[in-house]
């Protein structure tokens, strides 16, 4: 029981990383973020 009580807030699992980066770099507002902390990285 105590684990599904957090299960929205956990850690993404290895095989979950790509899924997830690929829904952040979907929005332009997260990419708008990227180039303002890294400028140089264009």
């Amino acid at each position: 029981m105590f684990q599904k009580e957090f299960e929205d807030i956990r850690p993404y699992y290895d095989s979950e990383i790509n899924a997830a980066l690929n829904r952040l770099t979907s929005y332009p507002q997260f990419k708008n973020i990227l180039h303002f902390l890294y400028p140089e990285s264009e």
